[in-house]
């Protein structure tokens, strides 16, 4: 056994990719755990894990796959009572939890955070170092989400990034108040990197979809790289789907409900990587695939007007994250058989609470933030069909491409149709082509582009008054103030601001309505005609807009 790193082989891996691995490999592991190793592949090997996945394997140090092959076989017997157990797991070895009781004796009394804070000096008693951060008020709900995946949301919740003396990094500033806190965590904000490279995934599609019925009972499968830490870098990976149940050759929407809500051939997953709390996570010059879409039967809700909703698409992702900083995603690259604007194939990457994205040079189908993100730079990157916003900060796009559908950005009505935020645009193109399952496409003329385009759909689902009424737990927004250089497209027809929205969007008598866009700046060469598609939409087309000519 070499002194510096281990192998497998060292601990009985065969790699022939029949014969089940995965005890050696977590007996490689947890040597080089133990003694302060790196865990180094032999190259021409192939190791197979199938149903002694039982257990994650924890990684502590550097890992070389050194250009080997790892099948992942989701296919056998016992995958879906192990569904939720990750292959390999980076986890943080030290935290510090206080919450009820505990924070009073802490803290005193009525401790609170609000917008615009810079600090909590009243934090830094119990800081030792500089800290990633999480607070929780337990007694409300945000990202109430609305629509045919009806939930009741989650605790209201933020990351932050401190100094050992509680003052906040300007780039992880509050997005809400808190006026009660039930629960602080506290990480290490830096810690020791690990590096994870040159590995080629595979995972056989699992086939445990009969367990549930699909009957509103989601669990998605975790079989790959689970982060919980700070300093985590994955560099020159490949993961990609084997056996997945053919797309068909009709892309219509109901013939896809009618084949996956049906017959039930196989699951979602949440993700290859998974990121969670983590500070710093890094994927860099990886090869990523995306899904088959599925589809699950949904009960009738409050927000769908108690109509019991046609099968709901679920998604499955190589990219999860949630409550992370600073996720930079770096020269990735999307395997898809028919491209990235096959809108039947679900999106690569999801989010979830989310601060400071940093994307560059990069392919994927899509972007996309459910529950929220703050701050996002985006350069030198094209997008298949969707760019999903929620949340809000300040996001800055350069040198960005959108290849496909009738809008740049879709702000998503599920949880609002929100984003509390500026957005600036800079040499950005909408290149305007139809998605493979757009209506276009149903109608035989796959090369017709969009009449017109939009940069900003806020995405609305449902009956208006049922709409105006939910509770999502914060305030709405347009985005607020709107910078555009230099915007370039290839439609048909006109470019505009925003969709068509009614005007008791902004002004109505119900429980919400949306503050709208301060203002809007023009630069360079933009088509912009109109702020918003339809004339009688005066709240919107009432938004200033400031030319800027050199």
């Amino acid at each position: 056994m070499n002194e510096r790193y281990v192998n497998y082989e060292d601990f009985g891996a065969i790699g022939d990719g029949k014969h089940d691995d995965f005890d050696a490999i977590a007996a490689a592991h947890e040597y080089a755990n133990a003694n302060g190793l790196t865990v180094r592949v032999s190259s021409d090997k192939t190791y197979y894990v199938g149903e002694k996945l039982t257990r994650e394997i924890p990684i502590k140090y550097d890992v070389d796959f050194g250009g080997a092959s790892f099948i992942i076989d989701d296919a056998v017997p016992n995958e879906f009572e192990y569904r939720t157990v990750y292959l390999f797991a980076i986890r943080r070895d030290r935290s510090t939890v206080i919450e009820g009781e505990a924070i009073k004796k802490a803290f005193g009394d009525d401790i609170t955070v609000k917008k615009g804070d810079t600090a909590f000096p009243w934090l830094a008693p119990v800081l030792t170092e500089d800290s990633y951060v999480r607070i929780t008020n337990n007694e409300h709900k945000d990202f109430v989400r609305f629509g045919s995946n009806q939930n009741n949301g989650i605790s209201r919740q933020e990351v932050f990034e401190v100094t050992a003396d509680g003052v906040l990094s300007e780039d992880t500033d509050v997005a809400f108040d808190f006026d009660k806190i039930t629960k602080i965590e506290i990480f290490p904000a830096h810690e020791r990197q690990i590096t994870v490279k040159n590995g080629n995934f595979a995972s056989i599609c699992c086939r445990s979809a009969e367990e549930t019925n699909f009957k509103n009972l989601y669990k998605s499968h975790n079989r790959g790289f689970y982060v919980e830490r700070a300093d985590v870098l994955f560099e020159n990976m490949t993961h990609k789907m084997l056996d997945e149940p053919p797309l068909v050759t009709d892309s219509g929407m109901d013939q896809l409900s009618a084949r996956y809500g049906e017959r039930n051939e196989s699951y979602p997953y949440q993700g290859f990587i998974v990121g969670y709390l983590s500070n710093r996570l890094t994927i860099k010059n990886c090869l990523l695939t995306s899904h088959t879409t599925y589809y699950e039967d949904k009960p009738a809700t409050v927000s769908t007007g108690w109509k019991v909703p046609n099968p709901v698409p679920m998604g499955s992702y190589d990219l999860y994250f949630h409550f992370c900083n600073h996720v930079s995603m770096i020269n990735l690259k999307h395997e898809c058989e028919t491209g990235i604007n096959d809108r039947r194939y679900w999106g690569i990457m999801a989010s979830n609470n989310c601060k400071n994205f940093y994307i560059d040079g990069c392919e994927m189908n899509r972007f996309d933030a459910h529950r929220g993100f703050w701050n996002a730079v985006i350069k030198n990157t094209t997008f298949g069909f969707a760019i999903n916003l929620t949340g809000g900060g300040k996001l800055y796009l350069e040198n960005v491409t959108k290849l496909g559908g009738p809008d740049f950005f879709s702000i998503r009505g599920d949880y609002g149709a929100s984003f509390e935020g500026t957005v600036h645009l800079k040499n950005c193109r909408h290149n305007g082509i139809a998605e493979y399952n757009s209506v276009v496409h149903r109608t035989g003329a796959p090369t017709e582009r969009p009449e017109k385009l939009v940069l900003f759909r806020m995405v609305y689902i449902g009956s208006g008054e049922l709409f105006y009424n939910w509770d999502f737990g914060y305030e709405l927004f347009l985005p607020i103030n709107v910078t555009v250089e230099n915007f370039t497209h290839g439609v048909n027809g006109p470019l505009y601001l925003y969709s068509s929205e009614p005007n008791e969007r902004f002004d109505n008598p119900y429980r919400h309505q949306h503050a709208i866009t301060s203002q809007v700046t023009l630069r360079g060469t933009c088509e912009i005609l109109k702020v918003a598609e339809k004339d009688e939409c005066t709240i919107l087309n009432s938004i200033p807009i400031t030319v800027e000519t050199e």
